[in-house]
């Protein structure tokens, strides 16, 4: 594995924190200008996505949490009838994106995306939302 320089290291470390490269490049000490170009072009580098997963599995063996754990919380968030439309839409992407459905760096779109501002949309529209995904991740 090549080695990574201090601010790859560092955007790495940022970047496990919150999953958004821009705001990890700028707090790695990349120009605010150019940090979503920085951020796209780092995640594309094999060693620093080796990184990254090297990270995480950390990070999920410190908090103890395993990939099942989180299928299943999501799952049951999506199926809980009782939670806000909004939240079983996410949990719904959330599956999407564990199983594939989304990849990285939008190479790959899919008719998988939510409006932007759900708090315009009716109970009745949110729930038709939720089982057009649903069907798509089952």
């Amino acid at each position: 594995m090549s080695k990574l320089t201090k601010k790859q290291e560092a955007f790495c470390r940022e970047y496990v924190v919150d999953f958004n490269g821009t705001q990890a490049a700028i707090r790695a000490g990349y120009s605010e200008k150019t940090a979503k170009v920085s951020a796209s072009e780092n995640l594309t580098k094999p060693n620093i996505q080796n990184f990254i997963n090297e990270l995480q599995g950390e990070q999920a063996k410190r908090l103890e949490i395993t990939a099942d754990e989180l299928t299943r919380f999501f799952r049951m968030m999506k199926d809980d009838e009782d939670q806000k439309g909004s939240d079983r839409i996410k949990a719904a992407e959330n599956l999407a994106k564990r199983f594939g459905y989304y990849e990285e760096h939008n190479k790959q779109k899919t008719n998988l995306t939510i409006k932007d501002n759900l708090s315009e949309l009716t109970e009745d529209q949110l729930n038709a939302r939720i089982k057009q995904l649903e069907s798509r991740i089952s």
